[in-house]
């Protein structure tokens, strides 16, 4: 768990995860169109 010590990676995965997140119900204009 050391690259999720730092902040900026927490920051970095919560994103991600959003963005995934936002693609998969199509909360994304940019993701499915």
């Amino acid at each position: 768990w050391d690259y999720i010590g730092s902040p900026t990676n927490v920051i970095m995965v919560i994103s991600t995860s959003l963005m995934l997140f936002a693609g998969r119900f199509g909360l994304a204009p940019s993701a499915n169109r």
